[in-house]
């Protein structure tokens, strides 16, 4: 997320023209064959060299890099491409052995605003050309898009044909109003000791106003490494847990939970104006200092104090806006929590310990929250603040990105941290499931002391396949009757849950509904079977 972002305004800039192409298979690329010294095209470190490419045309030659973080890139950016097509890019790279190259691309809409990313890491296992792709298929909204072939190796990477060509009609990764994700996570451990029996716990989708989880399954590879599930109710009434009994087998099993969630939109009416922060009832706890959100600490103190606006809007937005920026004064990153994050930057989970210490400072009750966004490619979650307005409530910000209100249909939310989760996000528990200290426990996956993560290689992806991708698409006339039905179904789910049952042909009922012409009655419907 953090190497990606720093990229944002270098590369939002640069954008070609659409050439005219509507049928599958036109080329979008002007400049294919790298003419003129890649004319249109911006190299960074790189140079177009003529008869070094895999068939003897032209090819870039990446720079190697001498120094750490540093890298050199080649890439493009195309206006005006249609949204819920297909686009498929694919580029030819020679690198040395062991080498690591990435392809990182941004969709921008018209305020040059990153509103999705696709971030692919490619390792090189010999020293032939081979073949690079990605596929997009650009949300509404979306007025540019750019492609970026990136290199961080100390010799040099060659480049050539990079071609973008258009494909058919499909969904969107993202949304642009209701619908149904598909939510995954995954963790991937090994036993202490052949035969043991240990426990992986995530955090699950939640019942929401925006949002409320149609189906539910639990698998491992392989299979018979399961040896049950139950969901487990929060003490705070809100937020469920998923205990996976699992017996790993060799090296690794991958434990893996999936849920079809329903998304609506929501009316962002104007504000309320506010000239000082409300703490109700139900909202004080959130105000308090943690072990994770040192709102307390007299760096933060300070800051907030600095920040500190005529009102609450213009407080908000300015911790918004230093939370989105913020890139410390060299600490080490060695942690999540709100002090780290003031010294270092961070991550996205250390973007928003920061952005609701700052407010809690400032007496603006705020709380953090954990989610799989529809916008980015895999990653292990991402986080939004959630910080009280008065006469609104609960209102959404997204510290990493700098948005005010992102929309529910852009993520499905797994956990909104308690305080006592944050006073104990030093807890050994969570480093020992791979996940860097400070952060709100039970917000992420934690494996018991039966099991250890798997060993480094068994999988390419350790980690890396959380996300929440769209299966279906509900008219926005209908949403309201959909989520009913889904409202109602709910405790049925939640029984099975509970118990430990599956219904395993819900997943293909629901996602038959999703194609039928009576999109309401036929989810409706496929709720009810069994």
């Amino acid at each position: 997320m953090n190497f990606a972002s720093g990229l944002f305004v270098a590369l939002a800039a640069l954008t070609l023209p659409l050439p005219s192409a509507s049928e599958v298979g036109d080329q979008l690329f002007d400049n294919i064959e790298l003419a003129d010294g890649a004319r249109g095209w911006r190299l960074n470190g790189g140079t177009v060299v003529e008869g070094a490419g895999p068939d003897g045309g032209r090819a870039v030659v990446l720079a190697a890099v001498e120094e750490p973080n540093r890298w050199t890139h080649f890439g493009n950016g195309v206006k005006g491409l249609p949204i819920h097509r297909e686009l498929h890019f694919t580029v030819s790279v020679q690198s040395r052995v062991g080498a690591k190259l990435m392809i990182n691309s941004f969709a921008y809409d018209g305020d040059s605003k990153a509103i999705e990313t696709w971030n692919g890491r490619f390792p090189a296992t010999s020293e032939e050309w081979i073949e690079l792709s990605q596929t997009y298929v650009l949300p509404a909204g979306t007025e540019q898009l750019t492609m970026f072939v990136i290199s961080s190796n100390d010799s040099e990477v060659l480049v050539a044909k990079p071609s973008l060509v258009l494909g058919g009609r499909a969904l969107p990764k993202s949304l642009s109003g209701p619908g149904v994700l598909r939510a995954s996570a995954i963790s991937e451990v090994r036993a202490k000791e052949a035969g043991e029996v240990g426990h992986v716990l995530f955090p699950v989708p939640l019942p929401t106003e925006h949002q409320i989880p149609l189906t539910f399954d639990v698998r491992t590879d392989p299979a018979s490494a399961l040896r049950g599930f139950r969901w487990i109710p929060r003490e705070d009434g809100v937020n469920w847990l998923c205990e996976v009994a699992v017996a790993p087998e060799g090296d690794g099993t991958r434990v893996r939970w999936e849920s079809l969630v329903l998304v609506r939109d929501r009316e962002d009416a104007e504000l309320p104006h506010a000239a000082e922060p409300e703490v109700p009832e139900e909202a004080a706890p959130w105000l308090r200092s943690t072990a994770c959100i040192q709102s307390e600490d007299k760096a933060i103190a300070a800051k907030a104090k600095e920040l500190g606006g005529e009102d609450l809007a213009s407080t908000v937005a300015n911790v918004l806006a230093f939370s989105s920026t913020n890139r410390g004064v060299g600490q080490p990153f060695t942690a999540l929590d709100a002090k780290t994050a003031l010294g270092c930057g961070g991550s996205c989970t250390s973007r928003a310990n920061l952005a609701a210490a700052l407010l809690r400072a400032e007496g603006i009750p705020a709380r953090t929250s954990a989610h799989l966004p529809t916008w980015s490619g895999p990653l292990y979650e991402h986080w939004h603040v959630e910080y009280w307005h008065p006469g609104a409530g609960w209102t959404w910000i997204e510290p990493t990105l700098g948005k005010l209100r992102p929309k529910p249909y852009s993520m499905v939310v797994l956990n909104i941290a308690n305080p006592e989760d944050e006073d104990a996000g030093f807890d050994p528990a969570i480093s020992h499931s791979g996940v860097m200290t400070g952060v709100p426990r039970y917000a992420v996956h934690e494996n018991s002391e039966e099991l250890w993560l798997a060993k480094p290689g068994w999988s390419d992806d350790l980690g890396l396949m959380n996300e929440a991708r769209t299966v279906g698409v509900i008219d926005a006339k209908a949403s309201d009757a959909v989520f009913e039905s889904a409202e109602r179904a709910w405790e049925t789910l939640l029984e099975s849950c509970r118990a430990g049952e599956l219904d395993s042909e819900r997943t293909a009922r629901i996602e038959a509904a999703l194609l039928a012409e009576e999109t309401t009655r036929a989810i409706a419907k496929a709720l009810k079977s069994k």
